[in-house]
C-alpha cells in the first residue's frame, strides 16, 4: 500500500527530475555523464530517466552532448535553479481558476474552492521560487559515481 507524507505531492515524472538535477549538481558544474549511469545510481529506469532528461534538455535545463564523450551536464549552476524551474520544465501549466474536480468554472457559478486554490497555488510557487536545488543534497544511498550494493 503507498502512502503520502504531506498535503502537497510531486508526480514521478518531476520527483525525477529533482532527483536528476540534484544529481547533477553533485557532480559539479562542468561535469559529464550518461544517463545510463545516473539511472543505475538513482536505482531507476533508464528509459524513463533518458524522456525526463529530454523534456530537461528541451526546456534548457540541462544540455546534452553528444558522441563520443558526450552525456548530460547542468547548464545553470545550483543556486539559480529553483525546484519550481525544474516543475515548470516537467509539468502542464496550472492556470486559474481551477476546481479540484475538473468541473467548468464560471464566473456564476464559481467552485466553492477557487479562492481557496489561488492562494495555495500563489503561496505554493513564491515558496519553491525560493528553493533551489544547490540548497538540497543528495539521498544518503545516492552518491554520484558510487555502484549501489
Amino acid at each position: 500500500m503507498k502512502t503520502k507524507n504531506g498535503l502537497i505531492t510531486f508526480s514521478e515524472k518531476a520527483v525525477l527530475a529533482i532527483h536528476a538535477m540534484v544529481y547533477l549538481q553533485e557532480l559539479g558544474e562542468d561535469s559529464i555523464t550518461d544517463s545510463g549511469t545516473m539511472a543505475t545510481d538513482l536505482g531507476v529506469s533508464p528509459t524513463h530517466l533518458a524522456k525526463v532528461l529530454s523534456i530537461l534538455a528541451n526546456k534548457r535545463l540541462v544540455n546534452s552532448l553528444r558522441g563520443r564523450g558526450g552525456g548530460i551536464m547542468m547548464a545553470e549552476t545550483g543556486d539559480k535553479l529553483s525546484i519550481l524551474d525544474i516543475l515548470k520544465a516537467v509539468e502542464e501549466p496550472v492556470g486559474g481558476p481551477y476546481c479540484p474536480l475538473g468541473n467548468p468554472v464560471h464566473k456564476s457559478n464559481q467552485c466553492v474552492l477557487v479562492g481557496v486554490m489561488d492562494q495555495i497555488n500563489h503561496i505554493t510557487r513564491k515558496a519553491l521560487s525560493k528553493v533551489t536545488i544547490e540548497q538540497f543534497r543528495p539521498c544518503p544511498y545516492v552518491i554520484p559515481g558510487k555502484k549501489r550494493g
